[in-house]
């Protein structure tokens, strides 16, 4: 399962500003890439959580996982 770490708390910046059109990226720990997910509508924390990583990726996600919007890292498998 990912994390994404885009929640905000008093005083931190917000790590998905400039990056809500960005294509969503998955990379496993060696670098692969699966197939970018184009926002529907501008990414929130919200949107990113309610993805249905687990059922789209399983196994892919079992062996670790970073995730991008564009080249901006917002979670992983590893926090």
């Amino acid at each position: 399962m990912i994390t994404f770490v885009t929640d905000r708390r008093p005083g931190e910046p917000c790590i998905i500003q400039g990056h809500e059109h960005d294509p969503l990226v998955i990379k496993n720990l060696l670098g692969e890439e699966l197939p970018k997910l184009a926002p529907p509508q501008p990414w929130t924390h919200e949107r990113l959580e309610s993805l249905p990583l687990q059922s789209l990726m399983g196994e892919w996600l079992e062996r670790g996982a970073d995730a991008y919007l564009g080249e901006q890292w917002v979670g992983s498998t590893e926090v």
